[in-house]
């Protein structure tokens, strides 16, 4: 047997340097930031870059998290997965096409401004006008006209019934009428913007914040382009947190730190088949091509074990997730069966993925069954120009807020959009569901709606849920991390526990 000299040596330095981290660690131990005055202050490492300040221009998972702090909505999504009143104090639906939107009284921006409904509607507007993520398409469509009541209520005039859009408003954050974001990022967030210096982004505490902050009195983001730079900086106790941890970084630490990991899924991972390819029109083939993946193994190579095997579209932080559906079957026995029944020899589909997804393992599944496929590795601006579905696509899909709503109208929708075409497949039931789920008002039968839905979606198999993702994270011990279930906002639920010191 070869021996590959460069890999073992580089391995015995990556020990030797673990090693050492994790014994100065033991030895000094870490402990809070605190100063004479006991101001308090938490650094916390990412691993991707703080690409804007703009919350209405955000695509990006980890900006989005970390402009929570500063921004903040009208409703929020609860830990039982309904509406919350954030900035908003409370809404009443007038009738089926009129909202009343009550706001929360002496509200602060960071310019000490107090908030109104001219800022409400100010951000509701440009929300409507400039964000291009789906879910706004749909404000466009449902919010006919915005009106001022008073300096603490508007009301929204709907085009259609709509229950389910408040569901959607905590996508739209509220930031004061007359501010130019683009050069002052102010919102009503317990944290306000200090200054970005190189990749460091400060933050501190808003003493005229609204509500309770317990967290600490100054947070800095520290960005590692160098990723083994932020294992030596956290081992050596000048990063309090690890946030959104790469998986092989995540492997690589855990062997030395002596803090506490804190993982929350957000993220599930599917193949989708278009029913444009005649063949995946059978619910044979498609039953077939779920048997030949096995998801153990996926977790296994791909996450690492950092994972789970998914068995539906919705995670279980997420509304509509069905505990009653069971665990995927792995057979490729029966799956090379049916296929080499209902294919014709020569079939062959095209496998789309995004380059920084490694498709090896299914691309082998699908060969070990007789399925042909052909990789066809695909940026994400090439993907939005495509005219129809990729016939077969590997992907990841991010819930946001706790709400599916963006999946439907990302997936399920029959109309076209200019800038990706939403048709996807034709489902009388689903298509009665959603119908459904824009009358009621009642939130429990919204859950129950999409449930149905879920569990429609897992039977027709147009969609194959693989796996969920973890997002993972090393904390000190000194520190708690009250995570939400699925919006893992980066530093905003911060507590240091100051016995520890």
């Amino acid at each position: 047997m070869k021996i590959d000299r460069s890999k073992i040596t580089l391995l015995i330095a990556t020990l030797f340097f673990l090693l050492s981290c994790s014994k100065f660690t033991e030895k000094s131990g870490c402990s809070p930031k605190i100063d004479k005055n006991g101001k308090t202050t938490v650094t916390i490492g990412i691993f991707q870059p703080i690409i804007t300040l703009v919350p209405r221009s955000v695509f990006h998972s980890t900006t989005a998290n970390f402009l929570h702090n500063i921004f903040e909505q009208l409703i929020v999504i609860g830990d039982d997965l309904e509406p919350k009143p954030l900035l908003a104090k409370r809404w009443e639906f007038i009738d089926a096409l009129t909202l009343d939107i009550y706001l929360r009284e002496g509200v602060k921006f960071h310019n000490n401004k107090t908030m109104d409904a001219h800022d409400v509607i100010t951000s509701l507007q440009d929300s409507i006008k400039n964000f291009t993520r789906y879910r706004i398409t749909y404000f466009s469509e449902v919010i006919g006209k915005i009106e001022y009541i008073d300096k603490l209520q508007i009301r929204l005039h709907l085009t259609r019934s709509s229950p389910i859009i408040l569901y959607y408003l905590p996508s739209i954050v509220v930031t004061p009428a007359d501010i130019d974001l683009t050069s002052e990022p102010i919102g009503t967030g317990p944290y306000f913007f200090v200054k970005q210096q190189d990749n460091v982004i400060e933050l501190k505490k808003f003493p005229n914040y609204h509500s309770k902050n317990e967290g600490p009195d100054t947070i800095k983001f520290v960005y590692f382009k160098n990723k083994f730079n932020a294992i030596k900086e956290y081992n050596s106790c000048k990063v309090d947190m690890l946030a959104d941890v790469p998986i092989e970084i995540f492997q690589t630490l855990k062997i030395g730190s002596k803090g506490k990991i804190e993982k929350s899924i957000s993220v599930v991972t599917y193949l989708s088949l278009s029913p444009l390819v005649e063949q995946f029109r059978n619910i044979k083939v498609r039953e077939a091509i779920d048997l030949a993946l096995d998801r153990e193994k996926l977790v296994k190579e791909l996450l690492k074990g950092e994972g789970k095997p998914a068995n539906q579209m919705f995670p279980p932080t997420v509304i509509g997730y069905d505990p009653t559906i069971p665990p995927k079957k792995f057979d490729p026995t029966l799956a090379r069966k049916i296929l080499k029944e209902e294919l014709p020899s020569d079939f062959s589909v095209d496998l789309y993925f995004s380059p920084d997804k490694n498709a090896t393992p299914i691309i082998e599944m699908f060969e070990n069954v007789g399925l042909k496929v052909e990789p066809k590795p695909t940026e994400w601006p090439k993907l939005f120009q495509l005219k129809t579905r990729p016939p077969l696509y590997f992907g990841g899909f991010k819930y946001s807020y706790d709400t599916p709503m963006v999946f439907f109208d990302s997936y399920l929708s029959n109309e076209e959009n200019d800038s990706f075409p939403k048709s996807y497949f034709e489902n009388v039931k689903i298509s009665a569901l959603l119908t459904k789920l824009t009358l009621t008002h009642n939130i429990s039968e919204i859950k129950t709606v999409i449930r149905t839905i879920g569990q429609l979606l897992t039977e027709e198999k147009y969609i194959i849920p693989l796996f969920y993702t973890y997002d993972l994270y090393f904390i000190q011990k000194y520190l708690e991390q009250g995570f939400h279930p699925n919006i893992d906002t980066l530093g905003k639920h911060i507590k240091i526990i100051k016995d520890r010191r």
